[in-house]
């Protein structure tokens, strides 16, 4: 069911609701929960359309009590409920979000490219049904890759030593925390913005009108670093990839040869470049890569 079907049945569903006599609602009578319950799960599956499964997946508890809240608060008219409970639901899940990626914040500081090629390991390993702790398994890594076995087995050993369950570091206390999320707090400017499909595009409308207005001069570069920034980005908010790097490819800055080199390049798997690697294949260096980017987020009102 799309987007604009669920919404039709959410406010249809809250008309009846708010039709009720307010004892009703009070009171919780059999109609009013029978109606709560269908609401909940359009809402439902509308959140995990919007927002995506996986992260709406993580803040189960949030968005249940956002909906009960939304029908004691709620005082419009029913056919504005939509706007109301979706300007609630998105302040409270990144709220959520925001608090849970704190909390689990990991105090271990992995390089970028360490972090990937973890990544990459533990996906090659998944596909193949293998273990990474297993020498065979480092060995068909380390050719699959063309990266030497002994830092496969370092990293494979790292990963071990660190207690890593799925994403998660458990520390000697037994609190949870997230190994990915290592990104300094002055990077983050984009995070909340590009996850959500329907923010994404307008994300990308507005870098696409701040692009227009940069120098021809610095298109190739500044291109080749948004273009990199989003794909890390989505890819650690958990972004269904292959629809964000469809969006990706309709923006007219992602439309040039170095742009679409980086996306193939992401696509392919594998050794995944830096910003720092980017700005040295133009001569530039890590902090002229950061302060261009910071620059040009600050044109397109994305800081």
């Amino acid at each position: 069911m799309d987007n604009q079907r669920l919404e039709e049945r959410i406010r249809a569903t809250a008309t009846e609701i708010f039709s009720l006599a307010e004892t009703d609602r009070l009171d919780r009578s059999d109609d009013f929960k029978s109606l709560k319950a269908k609401l909940a799960a359009d809402i439902w599956q509308w959140c995990a359309a919007v927002f995506g499964s996986k992260r709406t997946g993580n803040v189960d508890v949030e968005i249940m009590e956002c909906i009960n809240r939304s029908l004691s608060s709620f005082k419009g008219e029913a056919a504005g409920y939509m706007n109301y409970i979706a300007a609630a639901l998105k302040k409270e899940i990144t709220r959520a979000t925001a608090k849970a990626k704190n909390e689990e914040r990991s105090l271990i500081k992995l390089p970028e490219k360490k972090q990937r090629k973890i990544r990459q390991f533990l996906r090659f390993a998944e596909r193949c049904g293998k273990d990474i702790t297993n020498p065979d398994v480092q060995k068909m890594i380390a050719k699959e890759y063309s990266y030497p076995l002994e830092e496969v087995s370092a990293l494979a050993q790292y990963y071990v030593q660190s207690f890593v369950q799925g994403d998660m570091i458990v520390s000697d206390d037994g609190e949870k925390r997230s190994l990915w999320d290592t990104v300094p707090a002055q990077e983050t400017m984009l995070d909340e913005t590009v996850i959500l499909k329907t923010e994404l595009e307008s994300c990308l409308t507005e870098i696409d009108k701040a692009f227009a207005a940069a120098q021809e001069r610095t298109k190739p570069y500044l291109s080749a670093l948004i273009t990199h920034r989003l794909l890390v980005k989505l890819e650690s908010a958990q972004a269904d990839m292959d629809n964000a790097i469809a969006l990706l490819r309709s923006a007219s800055f992602a439309k040039t040869k170095e742009a679409q080199k980086i996306i193939a390049a992401y696509q392919k798997g594998g050794a995944f470049c830096t910003q720092e690697d980017i700005a040295k294949c133009f001569g530039r260096d890590k902090t002229d890569a950061s302060r261009t980017l910071k620059n040009f987020w600050k044109k397109c009102q994305l800081a």
